[in-house]
């Protein structure tokens, strides 16, 4: 079914010579065989029933199936065959008789036994074509229809009656605009609403209970997916104002929720947070969505069209359910951060301006208590954080996104007892601009670390490895670099602070490669680990140092990369093969 104006009511003349003229081919049935012609009837037949958005309805289209059956007798399909009105057949040898039940729902699923189990399925994804939306996600059953004593029983054709079907979800009209026309001249390639309760899946209903005055036999049971996605075939347009451009469409299960709102164009990724809002059963409900108000805009390499603590390489991370974002002038940086559930730990992640365009530079979870980070996570790509020649900037500065008095400036003494900064994102990762150069010298990007043949020496050359394995084209090197802190803690001052000297640095590195369509292919992994002391006359890549992201993860009690897909994510993190010779 696809969107269309509303029908315009027909005169019973006219609908009569329709069907007429449509059944006309079938006078030559089998003997024995009876035809019976039904009308959908208007209204509730429609897939979209305005609520703020006025003029969006279903209609049915070539192809479309309706399960059926007469009585208790198992379910077969009817074709429908669109027109105004649109209608559908039922064949059956002996013909109806007076009293008879009629029984229809839509989608037909051959998987369907009896009618008291008809199955149906609202699709995690869903299928757009331009501004053509395919309605085969919506479910939807007609109450029990019981022939009069009027039917027509004799010849091959006899009209019936006409029948209601009853949408059994609700619809979700997504209008995609830029009021600044910034961003109008993108194309919208999909939608993905993640819900904060399940809104899809497949489910049984029994269809001959269902009365169309009484709610509670239309209410879905429990559903299993907790997101839809709309998938734009061929590319939506945007526009400068609401309605201007493609209305995307999506089928959610009715109910009050929120959740999280992604748009995918060919530039970016928008994200937005949705309140709790009521979706009506057999209703449309209808949001607006400003490219250029968006939460967040996102703009990287292949693969990483996600939102930022949903990117691949970001650890799992317990949150306490606040967050916010700011602004630091001082070198561009857009960030947000979220409390984590455990006391004085947050998680930020830190943005630029690059090409026109806002992107992610690293993702850090800090140890307020500790004053030290326990992990730094971020994304190498050869294009997405190009390397254009900035320098250092050298200057170590507080965090805008936690408090100060969390952050330790350096030990005063870092000569005398042999510890320096060591950097967990590097400052030769991010050279792209002086602003995202000088993310790096946060003070939440470094810990104390052993100086002399450790951070110049083994951690030096792994990170100048790491650089130069960043790829091109559809690969993604993803990087997790983190301490540990095993046995009895040790501190030594900074101020008047007692900063947490790490037991160990690692790093955790998983290589991913992508399909033209941005899907996750493959992925290899291995891991380096570091006890926090001079490693003089050892190599970067000595055995001792290599492990696997398993190992670090049983260690760290942190789920690396658990966004990536588990049958790829598993064998990754049991590897400890070399990404490089």
């Amino acid at each position: 079914m696809k969107t269309a104006d509303c029908f315009r009511k027909l005169l019973p003349a006219v609908l009569a010579a329709l069907l007429l003229a449509g059944c006309s081919k079938d006078l030559d049935a089998p003997s024995g065989l009876r035809e019976y012609s039904f009308v959908l009837g208007e209204g509730q037949t429609r897939s979209l029933l305005a609520e703020d958005a006025v003029g969006k309805y279903g209609k049915w289209e070539n192809g479309d199936r309706l399960g059926t059956a007469v009585g208790s007798g198992s379910p077969a399909y009817s074709n429908i065959y669109p027109g105004t009105p649109s209608t559908f057949r039922i064949y059956r040898y002996g013909g109806l008789s007076a009293g008879d039940v009629i029984y229809a729902y839509y989608p037909y699923s051959s998987d369907t036994k009896s009618i008291s189990q008809a199955r149906f399925n609202i699709p995690s994804v869903q299928k757009q074509n331009g501004a053509d939306f395919d309605f085969d996600a919506m479910p939807m059953a007609a109450e029990p229809y019981v022939l009069g004593a009027g039917v027509q029983t004799g010849g091959n054709f006899a009209y019936v009656g006409e029948i209601h079907l009853q949408n059994l979800a609700s619809v979700i009209q997504y209008q995609v605009f830029s009021s600044d026309g910034k961003y109008a001249s993108e194309t919208v390639r999909s939608v993905t609403f993640a819900a904060s309760v399940p809104v899809s899946g497949a489910f049984t209903k029994d269809v001959t209970a269902i009365v169309a005055s009484d709610e509670s036999t239309l209410a879905l049971p429990a559903l299993s997916g907790t997101s839809v996605q709309t998938l734009l075939e061929n590319g939506g347009s945007c526009g400068t104002v609401r309605g201007g451009g493609t209305d995307v469409y999506m089928v959610v299960a009715p109910g009050s929720y929120g959740g999280r709102i992604t748009v995918v164009t060919d530039a970016a990724t928008y994200t937005y947070t949705l309140s709790g809002r009521n979706f009506r059963r057999s209703g449309l409900i209808s949001f607006g969505l400003d490219l250029s108000r968006c939460q967040l805009r996102q703009t990287e390499g292949p693969g990483l069209s996600k939102t930022w603590l949903d990117c691949y390489e970001v650890p799992a991370v317990a949150l306490a359910g606040t967050s916010g974002a700011g602004y630091n002038s001082y070198c561009d940086d857009k960030y947000c951060f979220w409390d984590a559930s455990a006391s004085m730990q947050r998680v930020a992640t830190h943005t630029f301006t690059s090409g026109g365009a806002r992107r992610r530079n690293y993702t850090v979870l800090f140890d307020g208590a500790r004053h030290c980070p326990l992990w730094s996570a971020f994304a190498l790509h050869a294009s997405a954080w190009p390397d254009e020649g900035v320098g250092r900037t050298n200057k170590w500065i507080y965090d805008p996104a936690f408090e100060e008095s969390w952050q330790q400036t350096g030990l005063d003494n870092a000569s005398a007892v042999g510890f320096s900064r060591g950097h967990l994102v590097a400052s030769n990762y991010r050279k792209t601009t002086d602003d995202q150069n000088a993310q790096t010298f946060y003070y939440t990007n470094q810990a104390p670390q052993w100086q002399n043949s450790f951070n110049t020496g083994v951690w030096s050359t792994l990170e100048g490895k790491v650089k130069d394995a960043a790829p091109s084209g559809r690969d993604t090197l993803y990087v997790v670099a983190g301490v540990l802190f095993e046995g009895a803690d040790k501190y030594l001052p900074s101020g008047s602070m007692s900063v947490a000297i790490p037991s160990h640095f690692y790093k955790c590195l998983m290589m991913c490669s992508f399909d033209s369509g941005g899907a996750m292919t493959a992925a290899s992994g291995i891991a380096y680990l570091y006890t926090n002391e001079a490693h003089k006359g050892i190599a970067y890549d000595d055995s001792s140092f290599i492990t696997t992201i398993d190992a670090v993860e049983e260690l760290a009690g942190i789920d690396f990369f658990h966004n990536v897909p588990p049958e790829i994510q598993n064998a990754a993190e049991r590897s400890s093969t070399a990404l490089w010779k």
